[in-house]
């Protein structure tokens, strides 16, 4: 079975969900036949997919991606709309990946958003402009997102903006910043509290912050946020919280929990992941293939192979990226 076929059939799919989860495992398999797929996405899809092509193009890296990243640059190809996934987030985008691949004018493609420097874009985005080494090529575009754009957007009451702005707030190594961050720690999100835990860590690990959250973890009641905290503190008693996420009757707890397996590679919790490759939820079910798949665990391999044929074509794409990666992991590879 030609398993790569099924992840590049998906680009093609008519839901344009299931266009961008093969847009993003394409570019985890990294396989450059992936390349006229994703660049056919960026010339002919009308959605947020695009953003999801254009990170894939990157990471693959190669050259023959450039022309098409320039043109979407200047014209995504789509109505401007507003929403996260928008005109201006496509064409910065595309800038971005330029510049990590040695395109050093890229920027002047979004000269016009560069100069109002107000788009939303710039905030979804924020991560991955700052990733940006500083260069006179990369100044005009990092130099959008300073501390006093990204704080602006707690004034909202929008929790998903300020998950997205304290991605950000790490990079500025300023008092004021981190006065930010450990305010959020206190958040009445789930998630705004667990990304603060995250950007604490990110701005410093140290052990006053890890210190702050130990202390969130003991008097956390959400299981979401104990998960992740217990992730990012890779805790010796995690195996507890996890199996406390694994029977939870939320679907996305469930996920959380196998995602943290993976995390924290605890391949004693191999053989209780098979078991949610049956769960209700198609989402449960790829989550359970993918923590499988980085614990390198092949056991399950003829099962996984039949969640092919699974009636949710995102199952199918996981569940052939399982395979793939399995194939080319050595037969002496120890089984847990």
């Amino acid at each position: 079975m030609n398993y790569l076929n099924i992840v590049l059939k998906g680009t093609q799919n008519k839901e344009h969900i299931i266009r961008a989860e093969a847009a993003r495992l394409l570019g985890e398999i990294g396989n450059k036949k992936a390349i006229p797929y994703l660049v056919n996405m960026l010339k002919t899809d009308q959605w947020y997919s695009k953003v999801t092509a254009v990170y894939s193009l990157e990471k693959i890296g190669d050259k023959k991606a450039l022309p098409v990243l320039r043109a979407i640059s200047k014209d995504p190809l789509v109505f401007d709309f507003s929403g996260m996934y928008n005109h201006d987030m496509i064409r910065i985008a595309a800038t971005v990946a330029l510049l990590k691949m040695g395109d050093k004018k890229a920027v002047e493609n979004i000269m016009d958003l560069i100069n109002i420097g107000t788009s939303q874009g710039f905030l979804e985005l924020s991560r991955y402009i700052l990733e940006l080494p500083e260069s006179n090529y990369n100044f005009r575009l990092r130099h959008v997102v300073t501390f006093e754009f990204v704080s602006q957007y707690f004034k909202q009451f929008r929790r998903g903006l300020h998950v997205r702005a304290l991605d950000a707030l790490p990079y500025f190594k300023t008092k004021q910043s981190l006065n930010i961050i450990i305010e959020c720690t206190q958040d009445f999100s789930r998630y705004v509290r667990a990304k603060a835990g995250e950007a604490l860590l990110r701005y410093a690990d140290s052990r006053e912050n890890r210190e702050i959250l130990l202390n969130m973890l003991k008097v956390e009641k959400e299981i979401f946020t104990k998960i992740r905290l217990a992730v990012l503190l890779d805790f010796r008693n995690a195996g507890e919280i996890i199996k406390e996420g694994l029977q939870d009757g939320d679907y996305f707890i469930r996920a959380t929990a196998l995602d943290a397996i993976a995390d924290l590679k605890l391949y004693e919790f191999s053989d209780e992941a098979i078991k949610y490759l049956t769960d209700e939820s198609f989402y449960v079910k790829l989550c359970a293939i993918e923590t499988l798949e980085r614990l390198k665990y092949k056991k399950p391999s003829k099962q996984i192979e039949r969640m092919i044929e699974d009636k949710n074509y995102r199952v199918c794409m996981q569940a052939a990226k399982y395979c793939l990666k399995m194939r080319a992991i050595p037969k002496y590879f120890p089984l847990i």
